[in-house]
């Protein structure tokens, strides 16, 4: 039998979905914006930024008050065949996903059929750890609210990310690899909390994978049935899925990943491919569904952001009080009032004209994304199809260039290009 690596020290071996608080080498662009609002900026600006970073494709949507204003792909998308990249292309959206998870939360939440403060373990009764393993008592004090803040006492610095280890959590079950996401909840239910729940806000991917099930507990669907049902097709979103892991199990219309010059390849979850490149196998795609799983195109990312907010005649998914206290500051001891995450939504200036509302996320050896929406009516998503070594430097640089380039328009168009992409 082969010896299962120990977990211990994995911490910075696993890739992990990150969230980024606020922070021409192919000039070709697809796509359509309405004459004489000034997209030929972005054609200039984002290929430099991607010929910067040594991304191959990317996609930017802009909407202003529920208008889809510019649409716009650029460079390629898949290099072997030549494929440019459109607007509508689909890529992995990354922990983008988790705002889509708190949405669907919430609306359990508005129709009473959850409470934020329940305990998180109380609902997922079933579940329990493998045997030999007793749960951490203060696995009772973790709360759905606790979850959707990241509030629940896992630090992945500290003790790893037990959704980038499916591999090994695999080997130490026994389990066939890969494991679901059920498995994974299980065996990190036999290990002690990081901190005290509800303290204090520490980023964690697993907390949202347990809302995923939540919500497939809730409603007796799985959980992208459930936002599929309930949240993106009454929305009109109908090509959003969970993506799959290996590259020939991409979806219609889905791009293809890049990892950076001199990444090495990597064990797989399938362990009869050996070693890959990380983006396709390094870790099991749909058991990161609830915080890292989706795929999308940038058009239909502002498409829920036009339902949450209700606007271009859009019916909103939610009604304003629970935006409210989706929005609304947490009060944990390491944030701030001006600065912070909220319940799936990182807030800025909040209650002031430059108030935002924003989500990013990124793949290591794979993509990145985007996602913002603005107090003054415009919001924007971008999609790339590989994420830079330098991350922090990629994601500053981007809201740097969104932030000039918009500040440039007088005035938006009245043209709405939604219509074109269905």
């Amino acid at each position: 039998m082969t010896e299962c690596r120990s977990l211990k020290g994995l911490v910075l071996l696993v890739p992990v979905i990150l969230v980024c608080l606020f922070l021409p080498l192919f000039p070709l662009s697809s796509g359509e914006a309405a004459r004489g609002e000034g997209a030929a900026v972005f054609d200039w600006a984002i290929p430099k930024l991607t010929k910067k970073y040594n991304i191959p494709g990317a996609t930017m949507s802009i909407m202003k008050d529920g208008r889809l204003v510019i649409a716009r792909g650029y460079g390629i998308t898949d290099k072997e065949h030549e494929v440019h990249t459109r607007p509508d292309t689909l890529f992995r959206v990354a922990s983008v996903s988790k705002t889509i998870t708190a949405v669907g939360i919430m609306k359990l939440v508005q129709e009473g059929k959850l409470n934020l403060d329940r305990g998180a373990f109380s609902v997922l009764n079933d579940l329990a750890p493998f045997p030999g393993h007793a749960p951490d008592p203060r696995f009772a004090q973790v709360t759905v609210r606790d979850l959707l803040r990241h509030s629940g006492g896992w630090d992945s610095e500290k003790s790893g990310d037990p959704q980038f280890m499916n591999l090994d959590i695999a080997c130490e079950t026994g389990l066939q690899p890969p494991v679901d996401s059920r498995v994974l909840i299980r065996y990190w239910m036999g290990k002690p909390l990081d901190h005290d729940p509800g303290k204090k806000y520490v980023y964690s991917n697993f907390g949202y994978n347990i809302l995923g099930r939540i919500i497939e507990k809730v409603t007796g669907q799985t959980y992208e049935d459930y936002i599929n049902s309930a949240i993106l097709i009454p929305l009109g979103i109908r090509r959003m899925q969970i993506g799959k892991t290996l590259r020939q199990q991409r979806a219609k219309g889905e791009g293809t990943y890049y990892f950076q010059p001199g990444a090495e390849l990597v064990d797989s979850v399938f362990p009869a491919l050996g070693k890959v490149p990380e983006a396709y196998g390094g870790w099991s795609h749909p058991s990161l569904d609830a915080h890292g799983g989706w795929i999308a195109s940038s058009v239909d990312l502002l498409r829920f952001i036009r339902g949450i907010e209700g606007s271009g005649g859009q019916a909103p998914i939610l009604p304003a009080e629970t935006i409210r206290e989706m929005t609304a500051f947490q009060g944990l001891e390491n944030q701030s009032p001006e600065k912070y995450y909220a319940l799936g939504w990182n807030i800025s200036n909040p209650g002031t004209p430059s108030e935002q509302w924003s989500h990013a996320g990124a793949l290591t050896g794979s993509n990145a994304a985007w996602l913002v929406r603005r107090a003054d009516g415009v919001s924007y998503a971008l999609t790339f199809n590989s994420l830079p070594d330098d991350y922090i430097g990629f994601f500053g640089d981007l809201e740097q260039l969104m932030r000039q380039e918009i500040a440039k328009f007088k005035s938006w168009p009245n043209k709405d290009l939604f219509p074109k992409y269905l």
